[in-house]
């Protein structure tokens, strides 16, 4: 009994420390991102019954050291990451877009294609004049290697996307195989009932980061978290599932091969909703003409969507120019010379129904020549592989500046070839319609209407995830006003327990050690 004041003050210190190293270690971890702020639990110990006194206090104990952390904010936060990561991935991949496209500078495909018409038109007014023939060749070489470079550029882009997919699914299996490893040690640790809080923190962060790549769903446990990405399980308590990469054919562009990703244990294509790699994938596109990334059926317009514009402006002009150009006669008297074909092939090397070009009917767009002639070009050339006929590039007398019906000195058919610039129904099909310039035009229109509707979502997703990350670490982050503010609490807190330890110091020294001592 003798000594109970002094165990409740004993108490009182012990808690006061306690405190104070809690309230050190959120101060130390003031700029960890992962960190949650933790406080201490604390109650009065069990009171003792003293006879003809009462219930007498016996001090303070520390019941719980818990972080603060609210669940529906981790849920919110890692629903909105993965919307936020996915429209990011999108506006800065539709930026490289429109990096490639350069428009409107000196060295875009419009300006390619205006140097093209304006060479014609040099020419057109001194036909037999070869400088004006020289240029007419480099211009059009520079108009083809523009459309070469620029869909390269895009296959790059689509490259690139794809090894970021194949990097983030590594991320997704080594985040999985972490956040098992932590559910293990969170077991291990919390058998005694306490709570792991940096354990958790660490477990929290690793979600934090998972969620901006795939869409996640997580449950809890006991302690343990499970996690499942579109429908399938990524980590089952000790236990995490691995996603594989697999090589698929890419028809755009059959030289590479792109990746699909599917599921280790049951062999099931991974699903998803957000996240970059669902942003990375839609951009890329799925390998196909008409699915993911193509625009068609409402699709998003990635690569394959631009791609296939790209494929349609040089396979329509080809035919545009080609028709007019095939039925002129060049300097050396011949007819039915292409002027542009795929990887810059000789027209005599071209049968197209058994036919050579100079056998078939281009002057009637209902004839089944033309149809023929219309569909080779179609399936051969694209903006990869369109150049300018081996013919033109070897000999410039094969530029057919004449009409066959009006001696070989005439312009007409270079006219011809300049009306076409103006030809409303240069492009004619249910996607493209006007004349060339229109049809870049309205390519880089869509690209500018992508970009701004993702630049937009992009900022409209940030914008909640700023205000989600603010509520949450106004619950969970640590401030240092208020944590010095602790500090202080605290402090005087202990220091009054020390001084009630000297105090019960000086009663007990009086009690042993004077009392009963006068008049010795």
């Amino acid at each position: 009994m003798a000594w109970d004041g002094f165990n409740t003050v004993v108490s009182g210190l012990f808690t006061s420390k306690r405190s104070l190293y809690v309230t050190g270690h959120n101060i130390a971890n003031i700029n960890n991102k992962d960190f949650s702020r933790q406080v201490i639990t604390q109650s009065a110990t069990q009171a003792q019954r003293v006879y003809g006194v009462g219930m007498l206090g016996t001090g303070t104990q520390i019941t719980d050291v818990k972080r603060v952390r609210d669940d529906y904010i981790n849920n919110k936060f890692w629903d909105e990451s993965g919307k936020h990561g996915d429209w990011e991935i999108r506006m800065n991949r539709l930026k490289d877009i429109e990096n490639a496209f350069n428009e409107p500078t000196d060295s875009s495909m419009r300006k390619a294609t205006d140097d093209l018409y304006k060479a014609i038109e040099q020419l057109n007014n001194n036909p037999s004049d070869y400088a004006s023939k020289s240029l007419v060749r480099e211009s059009a070489k520079t108009f083809t290697g523009q459309l070469n470079e620029l869909a390269k550029k895009l296959y790059n882009l689509q490259s690139e996307a794809d090894f970021q997919v194949r990097t983030k699914v590594t991320q997704v299996n080594d985040y999985g195989s972490q956040i098992a490893e932590v559910n293990k040690q969170i077991e291990l640790m919390e058998l005694d009932g306490s709570y792991a809080n940096d354990l958790r923190d660490k477990r929290d962060g690793l979600l934090d980061d998972l969620s901006k790549i795939v869409n996640i769903d997580v449950t809890e446990y006991e302690g343990k978290v499970n996690v499942s990405v579109g429908g399938m399980t990524l980590v089952d308590h000790e236990n995490s599932n691995k996603l594989l990469v697999k090589e698929m054919d890419n028809a755009q562009n059959p030289e590479e091969k792109l990746s699909k990703i599917y599921w280790e244990s049951s062999g099931l294509e991974l699903k998803l909703t957000d996240g970059e790699i669902k942003g990375l994938l839609d951009f890329r596109g799925d390998g196909s003409l008409d699915g993911e990334g193509s625009g068609e059926n409402n699709e998003y317009r990635g690569i394959p969507y631009y791609v296939n514009r790209l494929n349609e402006f040089a396979s329509t002009f080809a035919i545009q120019m080609n028709k007019v150009h095939a039925t002129g006669v060049g300097g050396d008297g011949e007819s039915g010379k292409l002027f542009m074909t795929a990887f810059g092939e000789n027209t005599d090397k071209i049968k197209i129904n058994g036919k050579a070009i100079k056998d078939l009917d281009l002057t009637n767009e209902e004839s089944a020549d033309y149809k023929a002639f219309e569909k080779y070009m179609r399936e051969n050339v694209r903006a990869d592989n369109i150049d300018i006929s081996g013919d033109l590039k070897n000999d410039l007398n094969t530029l057919a500046t004449a009409t066959a019906d009006d001696g070989p000195e005439n312009n007409k058919n270079l006219k011809n070839l300049l009306d076409l610039r103006n030809d409303k129904k240069f492009f004619d099909t249910p996607t493209a319609q006007g004349t060339p310039d229109e049809f870049l035009k309205s390519i880089v229109s869509t690209l500018a209407v992508d970009a701004q509707q993702a630049e937009r979502m992009e900022s409209n997703e940030g914008t909640i995830m700023k205000n989600v990350k603010e509520r949450r670490m106004s619950d969970s982050g640590v401030s240092k006003d208020e944590e010095t503010a602790n500090m202080v609490k605290f402090q005087h807190a202990y220091n009054a327990n020390a001084r009630m330890i000297r105090a019960l110091d000086e009663v007990y020294n009086i009690v042993v050690n004077q009392l009963g001592t006068m008049g010795r």
